[in-house]
């Protein structure tokens, strides 16, 4: 049996557990912590050692591209910071192989997540009473949903 194969699914394991740090982390405080983001760019090194599907340059410069229009994105006001690193971080897991899945996979699941955000304060409404008020929030946890992307690539690293 080869160390190997071992290796890069202790490291595609690891990554999932940061996803799910990230995503608990923006949902609790609408925070993804650079060191978190850094993590997973940092993780990928020893999986792209180890794995031959791997293509790190092609991968890298997905990563780039993905932060570079996250920037603009951020620019506008479309994107948090954190997000826009996440997302770079999980592109490069992702490379060119995996992109299209992990940008369908995100937009789907933040298209849920932001219809949970619209529909709380009504459900708080209601259960305040005709008296009570509740602020409305406009921020959505997309970490939340950039991380099911980066689980939904992880699933096909594993498949490989």
């Amino acid at each position: 049996m080869s160390l190997l194969p071992t290796l890069s699914v202790i490291c595609i394991g690891l990554f999932v557990a940061l996803l799910f740090r990230a995503a608990f982390g923006d949902f609790r405080h609408y925070v993804i912590p650079n060191r978190l983001n850094l993590a997973i760019a940092a993780l990928y090194l020893p999986y792209a050692l180890v794995a031959p599907q791997a293509d790190p340059l092609w991968s890298l410069a997905v990563a780039a591209v993905v932060l570079g229009l996250g920037i603009v994105a951020f620019g506008f006001g479309w994107f948090g910071g954190g997000d826009v690193k996440l997302l770079a971080a999980v592109s490069l897991w992702a490379g060119p192989t995996h992109l299209s899945l992990l940008l369908l996979v995100t937009a789907l699941a933040g298209g849920i997540v932001a219809v949970a955000v619209l529909c709380r304060p009504l459900l708080q409404r209601l259960s305040a009473g005709p008296a009570g008020t509740v602020p409305v929030s406009r921020d959505v946890p997309y970490g939340i949903a950039i991380s099911i992307g980066g689980i939904a690539v992880a699933s096909q690293l594993l498949a490989l």
